[in-house]
């Protein structure tokens, strides 16, 4: 028997661990604090904003006055900063907040309600802060300013400069999930292509051992719930490292024609409250040998790729989400069926939320 799991049910579960927090910010450039600011939403990308210069070679954002001249695109750098105020309702006083910022180029600093919170030196990187300690009393007003430097010469491509990823707030209770504390590996193994085996960090906030359920239902593309486990566990203070093997009978496998996905649902529910992560992923199986090549699932496939940098045109480095979707779907579409990201990470997942049950994707 198969038992369905909604998407709604899903959605519900996981909606304060993807509150979108890339709305409503101010923007202003300057070695210090500006004194004028403009708002702006985030994916924002400041490189790309018109130079006021008197020379008739400057013409909107491009310069002659650009620290990296060609190699950047002949636009400048600088320092920019952005604040957001925000305030966490009483009802969630409980629960730890966490900023998660998919990427800044090239240095950022983070302070909240003036206190330094973090310091991040790569620009290609995600990275987050736990802004639980440095917060105002519930309902009370707070405020988060990010100052991103880029000295303009760092680069020989175009990088963009500011907050060009989303930025998103995780309200989660004391024991929970631990930040990017999920990997899933499929190993399909010739016996049993169907072995799921995952791996969750749970962290325990709290002073005191704590005891609860670490659950897992994996979902295929239509939301069903094709396997699924529930283990107690007791969690010290600190980080706890668990494992789960599950089996997907018969899975669908992922390639670049049919790029099926699942999705596990993971979840720790424990006395001090319940989180849950959804992670996508999919089933396949690849080899390389000197004498067959490339095969994915057993078939011999040959790589057609391109070099695609993390720039759009005009947009610059701001990871819009419908822009993301149509340079892959352009590469696809005349194809490609590989993409050699250059020269950085690319973004880990689809600007303004992850893959939902019930839909497929490469």
């Amino acid at each position: 028997m198969i038992s369905v799991l909604t998407a709604a049910c899903c959605q519900h579960a996981f909606a304060q661990r993807d509150i979108l927090f890339s709305q409503g910010w101010d923007f202003g450039m300057g070695a210090s604090k500006p004194v004028e600011w403009t708002q702006v939403d985030l994916p924002h990308d400041f490189s790309m904003m018109p130079v006021h210069c008197d020379t008739v070679e400057t013409i909107g954002p491009f310069t002659p006055a650009s620290e990296g001249r060609v190699h950047t695109g002949y636009v400048r750098g600088g320092t920019g900063w952005y604040r957001k105020q925000f305030a966490i309702s009483p009802s969630n006083a409980s629960k730890s907040v966490i900023l998660d910022f998919d990427g800044a180029y090239m240095e950022a600093t983070v302070w909240i309600n003036g206190a330094l919170a973090l310091e991040h030196k790569y620009g290609y990187t995600p990275f987050y802060v736990d802004a639980t300690p440095y917060l105002n009393a519930p309902g009370s007003q707070n405020e988060v300013v990010v100052r991103v430097d880029n000295i303009g010469a760092n680069s020989r491509w175009y990088s963009g400069s500011g907050i060009y990823r989303n930025v998103r707030m995780h309200l989660v209770p004391k024991v929970r999930l631990a930040q990017w504390g999920i990997n899933i590996d499929t190993p399909m193994m010739e016996s049993n292509p169907g072995d799921v085996k995952i791996e969750a960090l749970l962290l325990n906030q709290l002073a005191t051992p704590q005891n609860g359920n670490l659950e897992v239902q994996i979902l295929n593309s239509k939301g069903s719930v094709v396997a699924q486990s529930k283990n107690p566990v007791t969690l010290e203070p600190g980080e706890t490292r668990q494992y789960v093997n599950l089996t997907v009978n018969k899975p669908k496998l992922w390639d670049t024609e049919k790029p099926n996905l699942y999705t596990a649902v993971v979840s720790i529910k424990t006395p001090a409250g319940d989180d849950t992560y959804l992670q996508p992923f999919g089933f396949r199986k690849l080899e390389y040998s000197a004498q067959d090549g490339f095969k994915l699932n057993g078939k011999p496939t040959l790589l057609r790729g391109g070099c695609l940098h993390h720039d759009n045109g005009f947009l610059g480095a701001a990871a819009i989400k419908a822009a993301e979707y149509r340079r892959v779907k352009l590469m696809k579409d005349n194809g490609y069926n590989a993409i050699r990201c250059s020269h950085n990470p690319p973004l880990a997942r689809v600007p303004g939320g992850l893959r939902q049950p019930g839909s497929n994707g490469n």
